[in-house]
Formats: structure tokens, C-alpha cells, sequence
């Protein structure tokens, strides 16, 4: 299995070249729209090693960037990754960790989200079109099509492709030729067993690519640490240990210093071995990594090992494959319904992060607010359209007709008597979509609030008064937004509703603070900007889901997906009886969301649906 790791190093100056000249545009872009927002890179084996180099640059020019591996991705909580940008590498896109992983991303997060491969996947594409066709994988098909047994050509391919992301220069030009390490005297591979790598901030993805490479072609053990926490203790290992241990130094101009007076410390005897490079940019990054390769054939070579091809035992690829979603439990952090709920509303994760006052008012607030679900009795069921009653990628939005299940349920309720008015941004096409799945018979107790609650129809209403409100003049302070947001270089195209601008916008946090301040600073005071889970509306609040609903009726339970304060459900939930399948508010007497830890998306909202339960007036809901 693999190929010779000599004929792999001979590719890679044709790699970096090629990678160099490929096209970057779009996934740039991912990295420059919502640049503030965290970057969650996963990545596996080798991509892993990249992954860490993504997030070094995504560090140092945008925001905060954490590398992970696939196992690693599946501990962190649903909210961290639905705040979070995501960002997957892999280079053929079929190992199971790595679908698995991806997977979680689609069901969890909400939608900013890209991949990399170099090499077309068939498994990988099959997941993309179960669950989403909005997301966007970038394939860059490698001219080396497949590595050996290590990652060599595709890494440094994802290592050039990553850096023309963040920088112009072509590092071909930069990258030095010749062997790129040296030793402090003459050291016997072949008797050390121990490496500790010793590197700064631009050399830790090769520092980590090390430990990869040494540990997969059983070259020796590697302890990693950066120079100062090699000072921190770390050191003893070779007043122990040393006969057997050798440093492996990463150095670049900017840690030079400190990586010269560091290895001055050490005693005479300790081996070194210094990659070195006269760079001091993330092209030195690189450098680094491609002179490491050396090391690795070297060190491989007086072992008698070819790291391209080691061999591998059969418990090794029974490893490979094993399904670790079956083998762990999701309930590594459990909490009562209560906890869990109070959690969300606080946005943290555990109870003990909450001062004692705080929770003791939120707990009493929740048990109020369960008491006064458990005895209201409601007339009408007011749901928000995307992200709670259809799911928010592409594939479900243009859907003809609501999902069945979905339709089922309402049609139940329906069927026992019970009103339900559905708040959508959306016009006409959402009527013509409820007729489809709502039976005719129900018809006229099916209200449909179009334009963000601008205008009211029920089924059995033909679309004009829907269509009115979209060709009726633009309101004033509407045209005022228009006109000054021409100003930037951000201009998006608006879909216009007389009472409401609306776009679909990748730089949800650009396109948020430049509305924001053109309200403010032209005191455009009947304007709100809400951010649903697909798109942008800019309202004018004189006519919102929350006064259209009460419209309808005073009795209300109102379930929607985007609680928060930024979100387009705020209004809605914001009275008193309210739920959420998301995004909750802080405010301790509604929006609460009360749905079990493993529920998402569309199941949520099924689950609040099976506790409702007829009555002689209406419906009750009981938890």
C-alpha cells in the first residue's frame, strides 16, 4: 500500500506550482465575508495538518480559528458551531471520520459552511445532496490524483491553496531549494526514539505535521511544545530521558532569537536537529514543511522504513474504518429539562457558570412560565415559516410543498378544530405552497401573514391583496435606506415589498452594521433590521408578525426559530406564550425553548406539535 516517499518528494515542486495558479477566488471569499465570526477547521490524519495551517492565517488576519479533528468536532456544543464559520479539508472526501463529522456540520450549523478537496467525491456529494444543496465544496482535482501512504503532494497543495487565499505572492518564488536542516553533531537515527519538536506560531502546523508523519510511519514518539512552554517543565524530559530523545527545531526569521538562546541552554550532548528558513512571513510556514519532508525520507531511511508505503496491519485498517458515531454517547453533559432550558436562555453551558441570584430568577421565571402554558387555553397556533416549519437550506425552500410529515401534523391539528396562522417574510409563493399541503377543507383556518405581518390572507383568499402590498410604492424611509446604502461598496439587490427590503446575503454581518448605521445616522426611526436563517429584512415596524398576529386572536401560542434579539422571530416571541426551535431571547418570561438536547430542526417543532392537545375552545400544551 502507498508509494515510494522518494518519488512523492520529487513531485512537489510541480505541486506548489500548480497550486499556485488555480483559481481561488470563491473560497476567498469564505474567508472575507463575516470575517469577525470564529473558524472551526476539521480536518483528519494529514488534513488535519492543514487545518492548523487555515487556522494559523485565518489567526493572524481575520478572527478566532481553532483546528479539530473530526472526534473533536462532535464534543463541541450546538451553539459554538451554529456561531461559528466552518471549514472542512479533505482529500479525497470519502473516510468515514471525516464524513461523519461533516454531517453534524450540515444538521447543526447554519449554513456558513465550506469544503476542500482535491479530487472528486462521489460519498462526499451524496451527503451534500441529502441534506443541503446551498453548500459549496471546492474541488481542486491534483495533478498527482493520490498520495502515498503520508500526505505529502495534496498537503503542500492545501498549504499554497490556503495561502493564495490570504496573500498574492506565488510561493514557488520564496520556497528554498537544497537540504533544509542540519544537526549540532553527528546523531544516529536509527537509536532515537523520542523527538520533541520545538516551534512558534508560523511553524506549529508543520510542528504538528510532524507528529503526523513520525507517528503513521512508526519513525519515533513526538512531544510537541512551543519554545517558551518548552521552558515550562518540558524540558526535564532530557535530564531523564535524554540518551534516547533528540530536539527537532523549527526556526524562522521571526523566532530566530529566541529559538537560538533557547538551544544555547541546553547541554552539549542533547541532539538537535534545526529545519531552518530565511523567511518570516506564512510562506516560511511552507518552507518549512516541504525541508520537514526531508527529514522524514532521512530518518526513514536509516531506519529501514519508507514512509510512503510502511505497511499496514490488519487491526490497522479495521481502525481506519470503524463507525465511531455508534461507539460514543451524546449525553456527556447531561441536564434536567429545567437546567437545559436556562442554560440556552444565558447562552452557557453549564449551570455552575451562573451566579447563583441569576439562576435562582430564571428558575423561578420557567416554572412560571410552564404553569401558565399548562393552564392557558389557546384559540390560535402561530408558527414562523423558515427554519421552523421547512428547513432552511435551498433544497427545502424551493420545495413545492411543505415536507409530509410536516403537512400531516398540521393537517391534524386542523382536522380537531384548531386555528394556525404561519408568519412568513415571503409572499405569494408560500400561499400557493400551504394550498398544496394543507387540505382544502381547511383552507379558511389557515392565515398566512406575508411581508413580515404586512398583510393577512387565509388559504381559501385568493394571492391579490398579497400581491398589492408587493407593488405598492416603497415606503419613504425604505427609499431613504435604498438610496444611502448606494454609498458603499456593499450594494445588494433588494427584493422590494412597498413595507420591506429584503436580499439574501452571504456578509450577514456587513450587510447588518451598514443597515444599522444608515437607520441611525438618518434616524429612520419606524426601520428594523431582522436577520432570518436565509436572509436580510429591513421592515418598517409599524405593522409587525407581533401586532398582525394579535390581530387575529389575543389567545396565542407563537412558535418560531430566531428568538434572539437580532433575529426576524424576535417580535413574534416576544409575547408572552412563546417558544422557540432555536435561538432563544433572554427575556425570563418568553421564548423559551424547552426541546430535548438531541433534537433539531424540524424535529423540534414536531415534538412541541405532539404536546398540544384538544379542547372545547381551543388547545392546551403541556410539558
Amino acid at each position: 500500500m502507498g508509494k515510494p516517499f522518494k518519488v512523492e518528494l520529487e513531485k512537489l515542486a510541480g505541486t506548489i506550482k500548480w497550486a499556485e495558479q488555480q483559481d481561488v477566488t470563491a473560497l476567498r471569499s469564505f474567508f472575507s465575508l463575516n470575517a469577525g465570526t470564529p473558524l472551526i477547521c476539521i480536518g483528519s490524519g494529514g488534513s488535519y495538518s492543514a487545518a492548523s495551517y487555515a487556522a494559523m492565517l485565518y489567526k493572524q488576519m481575520c478572527g478566532l480559528a481553532v483546528p479539530m479533528t473530526p472526534l473533536a468536532f462532535d464534543t463541541y456544543s450546538d451553539t459554538v458551531i451554529r456561531d461559528s464559520k466552518l471549514l472542512f479539508f479533505s482529500a479525497a472526501g470519502r473516510n468515514k471520520d471525516f464524513l461523519i463529522a461533516f454531517q453534524h456540520g450540515l444538521e447543526v450549523g447554519r449554513g456558513d459552511m465550506t469544503g476542500i478537496c482535491l479530487r472528486e467525491s462521489p460519498k462526499w456529494d451524496e451527503v451534500i445532496g441529502k441534506y443541503s444543496t446551498d453548500f459549496k465544496k471546492h474541488t481542486f482535482p491534483i495533478p498527482t490524483v493520490k498520495d502515498g501512504f503520508l500526505a505529502t503532494n495534496s498537503l503542500v497543495a492545501f498549504f499554497v491553496l490556503m495561502y493564495r487565499c490570504f496573500f498574492d505572492a506565488k510561493p514557488s518564488k520564496y520556497i528554498q531549494k537544497g537540504i533544509g536542516y542540519s544537526y549540532n553533531h553527528e546523531i544516529v537515527f536509527s537509536k532515537i526514539d523520542n523527538f520533541i519538536v520545538l516551534y512558534s506560531n508560523l511553524s506549529e502546523p508543520v510542528a504538528v505535521d510532524l507528529e503526523s508523519k513520525f507517528s503513521e510511519a512508526a519513525l519515533g514518539s513526538v512531544l510537541m511544545a512551543d519554545y517558551r512552554n518548552f521552558g515550562h517543565g518540558r524540558h526535564q524530559w532530557f535530564d531523564k530521558k535524554g540518551a534516547n530523545s533528540c530536539i527537532v527545531a523549527l526556526v524562522n526569521e521571526n523566532d530566530r532569537p529566541l529559538a537560538d538562546k533557547t538551544l544555547s541552554k541546553m547541554p552539549d550532548d542533547v541532539n538537535v536537529v534545526r529545519i531552518e528558513t530565511e523567511l518570516s512571513t506564512p510562506l516560511a510556514t511552507i518552507d518549512l514543511l516541504v525541508k520537514s519532508f526531508q527529514l522524514v525520507a532521512t530518518i526513514g531511511n536509516m531506519r529501514g522504513i519508507d514512509p510512503g508505503r510502511p505497511g499496514v496491519p490488519d487491526y490497522g485498517t479495521e481502525l481506519y474504518h470503524l463507525n465511531y458515531v455508534k461507539l460514543i454517547s451524546d449525553d456527556c453533559i447531561k441536564l434536567p429539562a429545567k437546567e437545559l432550558a436556562i442554560c440556552r436562555k444565558l447562552r452557557l453551558g453549564s449551570k455552575a457558570l451562573i451566579p447563583a441570584k441569576e439562576y435562582e430568577e430564571y428558575s423561578n421565571a420557567y416554572d412560571g412560565f410552564i404553569s401558565m402554558l399548562r393552564e392557558k387555553e389557546f384559540d390560535l397556533l402561530a408558527l414562523d415559516y423558515d427554519g421552523t416549519i421547512c428547513n432552511v437550506d435551498r433544497k427545502s425552500r424551493y420545495n413545492e410543498k411543505l415536507e409530509d410529515s410536516i403537512a400531516k401534523k398540521l393537517n391534524k391539528l386542523l382536522s380537531d378544530g384548531i386555528k394556525i396562522a404561519i408568519m412568513t417574510g415571503r409572499g405569494g409563493s408560500v400561499h400557493e405552497l400551504l394550498r398544496k399541503s394543507i387540505q382544502k377543507e381547511y383552507w379558511q383556518k389557515v392565515y398566512l401573514g406575508c411581508y413580515n405581518g404586512a398583510v393577512i390572507v387565509t388559504l381559501s383568499d385568493d394571492a391579490t391583496a398579497i400581491e398589492a402590498i408587493k407593488d405598492a410604492p416603497l415606503d419613504e424611509q425604505l427609499v431613504k435606506l435604498e438610496k444611502e446604502i448606494k454609498c458603499y461598496s456593499f450594494v445588494p439587490t433588494f427584493r422590494k415589498y412597498s413595507t420591506q427590503l429584503s436580499f439574501t446575503c452571504m456578509d450577514k454581518m456587513k450587510a447588518y452594521e451598514i443597515c444599522n448605521e444608515i437607520i441611525l445616522s438618518n434616524k429612520l426611526d419606524k426601520l428594523h433590521v431582522w436577520s432570518s436563517s436565509h436572509s436580510m429584512d429591513i421592515v418598517v415596524s409599524t405593522r409587525a408578525s407581533k401586532s398582525a398576529v394579535k390581530d387575529i386572536s389575543e389567545d396565542v401560542l407563537a412558535i418560531g426559530d430566531r428568538g434572539d434579539y437580532e433575529g426576524n422571530d424576535f417580535e413574534m416571541l416576544s409575547m408572552p406564550y412563546s417558544l422557540s426551535v432555536d435561538g432563544v431571547s433572554r427575556n425570563p418570561n418568553s421564548c423559551w425553548n424547552l426541546a430535548p438536547r438531541d433534537l433539531r430542526g424540524l424535529d423540534v417543532v414536531k415534538y412541541y406539535l405532539r404536546k398540544i392537545k384538544k379542547t372545547n375552545k381551543g388547545f392546551k400544551i403541556k410539558f
